[in-house]
């Protein structure tokens, strides 16, 4: 497996292992003392993370977890509460993201401190790998649990410009609704 997006619609291959679920990994730099930190694993649409592993031990990880779906034993699962927004800024693979991404983060940052959301909507640390649809930039997914029906949900907005974020943090994020125009 490569560091950076590994989508698998016929199953991920690691050293022999086979999951047949479809499964996109999406790798995003962490920060000690910060909400993520570095080795922490989050699981989609699940809502669970798993804390502090090392690339040695991301084999056994995928295939004790993704694989088998059975436990982590050198940690207890976390339930994640609140939003989730990762925002595209891969710079290498296409540089729109590259580009767009970083001054999303930062207004999503200034805007979620602004409306006083901070411990309820968690932007991706700068350095997100590429999660796709790089002509749509500025791109992001935003993963939280719908207001109506209380199930996990991942929605992909593009096109999206710095003026886009405090209308974003007010529909869909705080009352649940998608806005068209953006929407992918």
């Amino acid at each position: 497996m490569e560091r950076g997006d590994g989508g698998c619609g016929g199953g991920l291959s690691l050293s022999g292992l086979v999951c047949m679920l479809e499964t996109r990994l999406t790798i995003c730099e962490g920060h000690d003392g910060t909400e993520t930190s570095n080795g922490d694993v989050l699981i989609f649409p699940d809502m669970i993370r798993y804390r502090r592993l090392t690339h040695f031990d991301v084999e056994t990880f995928v295939e004790e977890v993704l694989v088998k779906d059975g436990e982590w034993l050198p940690g207890t699962p976390e339930a994640l509460k609140g939003s989730y927004v990762f925002v595209c800024s891969h710079g290498s693979r296409d540089r729109r993201c590259g580009v767009c991404g970083p001054v999303l983060v930062s207004r999503f940052r200034e805007e979620i401190e602004l409306h006083g959301l901070q411990g309820k909507v968690f932007v991706s640390p700068l350095n997100c790998s590429h999660i796709g649809g790089d002509k749509y930039a500025g791109n992001f997914i935003i993963f939280n649990r719908s207001c109506a029906y209380g199930e996990v949900t991942g929605h992909w907005y593009g096109y999206v410009t710095p003026d886009d974020v405090p209308s974003l943090l007010q529909q869909h994020i705080v009352k649940g609704e998608i806005i068209d125009s953006l929407w992918r």
